[in-house]
């Protein structure tokens, strides 16, 4: 199947939205959908979301000022899968459920799924569809599924059968390199970063106030925060700690401050003069932090896992440190560093943020998403 020239072109469009992984507030999947949703509702086109059917109210109404919820998944896209015998059931039991809200779904010019995982686009290739499918790939192949490389060449290979040229785009390079390799024949692209951060008017002078923001869980470090901000509060600096699916219990001292969820987290990070992600630098090697990403955009250094996608944007910027070790000394030690080098890492956040909205942005995503970018 050729993509249509009414999807190749910017004019209205009818764009149904599928994504199982949104249930409440807090977290990547509201967050990442409702920022391409307002972007698409800003262009004109009529937006229409398919999520779990256990949406919380909150949750869909934050949703609702870009378009319809429509709670019909009844499959969660999350597992844990320690017996690779669950595996072929799961994924098969996730495309069936996707088959289902696929049939019921209303006439439409695009299938578009935010974050997408093998069982959908395999759902997709199955429903044959008269209708282009665009999707995200945030996730190396063997998340959740230890087989996962072994599923998603089955799946595209499926494609191919089907006569399903889908359009999809991964969040980092590397991901588009490994999914490149699996998938020949398949349109793989490299999409920009949806974060379009706060360009300061000049460049940071002084680390005084160091910030830990997103949806704090293991694989992002929640089990050394404690000990870490004690550090840094022994040390001097002010601290603020953001917890997108609540206020964080962790006490009450002077020069912490401790943040919910927010409609809008990148005011926040603006006002800090360095964003730490003391992240599992395994789960992250392919995956770009979206924190991270949005810090660098608002002119703020970063402290980063080495070995990483965000790493490699550090790299790229020159505007921030890796830490070795996922450990309390080791993240303070990098904070040093940045400290001692802060002056050289902030002109260098600055004009990075300055060029950030010539290749990054949500409208430059969301262009890429539609096939109207290069």
């Amino acid at each position: 199947m050729r993509f249509s020239a009414k999807f190749l072109n910017t004019g209205y469009m009818r764009i149904h939205l599928f994504d199982p992984g949104y249930i409440r507030i807090g977290g990547h999947h509201v967050e990442w959908d409702s920022l391409i949703a307002r972007e698409l509702a800003e262009r004109g086109h009529e937006v229409r979301l398919y999520c779990s059917s256990e949406v919380t109210e909150t949750a869909a109404q934050a949703f609702a000022a870009y378009g319809p919820v429509m709670p019909l998944f009844d499959v969660s896209p999350y597992a844990t899968l320690d017996d690779p015998q669950r595996e072929q059931s799961f994924l098969l039991d996730a495309a069936s459920s996707a088959g289902r809200v696929l049939k019921q779904a209303g006439a439409a010019d695009l299938w578009l799924w935010p974050t997408l995982f093998p069982a959908h686009l395999l759902a997709c290739a199955e429903a044959d569809p008269a209708v282009p499918v665009a999707g995200c790939i945030h996730h190396e192949p063997g998340y959740l599924l230890p087989s996962g490389r072994k599923w998603w060449t089955l799946v595209f290979d499926k494609c191919r059968e089907a006569g399903l040229s889908p359009k999809l785009s991964a969040t980092t390079p590397a991901l588009q390199a490994l999914y490149a390799r699996i998938a020949p024949g398949i349109s793989i692209g490299y999409a920009p970063i949806a974060h379009d951060g706060l360009p300061p008017a000049k460049p940071k002078t002084r680390m005084r106030k160091i910030g830990f923001f997103g949806q704090q869980r293991r694989e992002k470090g929640i089990d050394i925060l404690g000990p870490l901000i004690a550090k840094l509060l022994d040390a001097g600096y002010e601290v603020v700690l953001h917890d997108s699916k609540g206020a964080p219990d962790i006490g009450s001292r002077t020069n912490l401050t401790t943040l919910g969820y927010l409609d809008d987290f990148a005011r926040e990070i603006a006002r800090c003069d360095l964003v730490v992600t003391p992240y599992d630098p395994v789960r992250y090697h392919f995956r770009l932090s979206g924190i991270a990403a949005e810090a660098l955009a608002c002119g703020v250094p970063v402290v980063v896992p080495s070995a990483t996608a965000s790493m490699r944007l550090v790299q790229e910027s020159g505007a921030g440190v890796a830490f070795a070790n996922r450990s309390t000394n080791s993240i303070f030690q990098a904070i040093c560093t940045a400290r001692n080098r802060y002056p050289e890492l902030a002109q260098s956040a600055f004009t990075t943020s300055r060029a950030w909205p010539s290749r990054h942005g949500i409208g430059k995503f969301v262009e890429h998403l539609l096939g109207s970018a290069a």
